[in-house]
């Protein structure tokens, strides 16, 4: 469909409202998702006829990715489905847009939808009946045109009374949500121009990493070819404009500063940054830190196995997650209970019974007496010095 035909046909306010909930399903579902008001000024470049073959197109699985509202006009008009996705990434239906709405200036006012003339005619106001039983006075009152009439529509000629009185073109648009529409993403390409400079650094002084310049940068812009943002795209364009180190020094700060605050735990680290565990290993392995996490972790292992930290090994005890992602669960457990049984074996000559002997060991040791007991029942010790 040539740029020259696109121009409004009826106005958005007339599109029935079950056609314009169906073709924004329909371009949800083809990856352009789009507000009610640009569905409805999309529609309007269709004469209702053509509401049976909008409905058709809805109802059907979309053929390409992306379509938007006007790309599924287009289509419906005879445009192939692959070129017209093909236009919907180039910002070619944003300039349809524009158009249209250039176009609706210039044209003439749609006319509301036509009203028998038996409707459009005023109704006498009836007269309320002198004796009402009380099912009449109760029952709910049926409104009528003539009942939010002002007195002045009364008395005025029938031609300027009924839906005419009133045209559609002469009302104030719609504002809210309704009437929004969202901007098209710009390529990625703008921004490796040296006027893109200044605002890259405004970005990056507000980020931490690659991954969070990305999610601020991808409701704006698009890859090359029309796609989402890739983090490719990202270190483009900061290595376009020498930000590359910078962006990697904050990595390196807040990738090791994450792991020290959860303990030598990636997963945790991980999920504080907003990425998975592998793309944080990716991560380190770009940023050249995996000697700097390994001593880290090590550290932290080191502190779980020192047998000097009882309280703080047997607190460990229940964190399995922890331990599975410092990968020494097995051997820590059979550690803890090496050494538990030195201790219990060494006071248990001087205990009556289990109890006497849980609480000798707690305050020998200097730990609390219901955490050494829970601690013996999770590792199997509980039974045999119950005997």
């Amino acid at each position: 469909m040539p740029l020259i035909d696109w121009k409004r046909k009826r106005h958005p306010d007339d599109v029935p409202t079950p056609i314009a909930v169906a073709l924004a399903d329909f371009c949800r579902r083809a990856k352009a998702p789009a507000s009610p008001g640009l569905v409805r000024e999309a529609l309007s470049v269709l004469s209702g006829d053509d509401d049976f073959r909008v409905k058709e197109l809805a109802d059907a699985e979309p053929e390409t990715k992306p379509l938007g509202p006007f790309a599924a006009v287009d289509v419906i008009l005879g445009t192939d489905p692959a070129l017209a996705s093909q236009r919907e990434s180039t910002g070619y239906y944003a300039l349809a847009y524009t158009l249209v709405q250039e176009r609706a200036a210039a044209q003439e006012p749609f006319e509301a939808p036509g009203r028998d003339a038996d409707d459009a005619a005023p109704r006498p106001k009836s007269k309320k009946k002198k004796a009402e039983t009380v099912s009449e006075r109760i029952q709910p009152h049926l409104r009528t045109l003539q009942d939010s009439m002002p007195v002045d529509a009364e008395e005025a000629e029938p031609a300027m009374v009924g839906a005419n009185f009133l045209p559609k073109r002469d009302l104030p648009m719609p504002r809210g949500r309704f009437t929004k529409v969202e901007p098209q993403r710009m390529s990625i390409d703008s921004l490796l121009r040296l006027d893109g400079l200044e605002f890259v650094k405004e970005s990056v002084d507000q980020v931490h990493s690659r991954h969070q310049l990305r999610e601020s940068w991808e409701s704006s812009y698009n890859s090359r070819n029309g796609q989402p943002l890739t983090t490719a795209d990202v270190e483009g364009v900061l290595a376009r404009h020498g930000l590359l180190d910078e962006i990697q020094r904050k990595e390196r700060e807040i990738v090791l500063a994450s792991l020290t605050e959860h303990r030598g735990a990636i997963s945790r680290a991980a999920n504080a940054l907003g990425l998975p565990a592998s793309d944080f290993d990716k991560l380190v392995v770009t940023l050249d830190l995996k000697r700097e996490v390994v001593e880290i972790r090590d550290r932290f292992i080191r502190e779980a196995m020192n047998p000097k930290n009882l309280s703080h090994r047997l607190d460990l005890l229940g964190r399995t997650k922890y331990l599975d992602d410092l990968r020494i669960e097995k051997k820590f457990r059979e550690a803890l209970i090496k050494d538990l049984k030195v201790m219990l074996d060494d006071s248990k000559e001087a205990a009556e019974n289990v109890e006497m002997l849980i609480g000798t060991v707690a305050r020998k040791h200097a730990v609390h007496a219901e955490l050494l007991s829970r601690a013996m029942t999770r590792l199997g010790l509980m039974k045999t010095y119950a005997r």
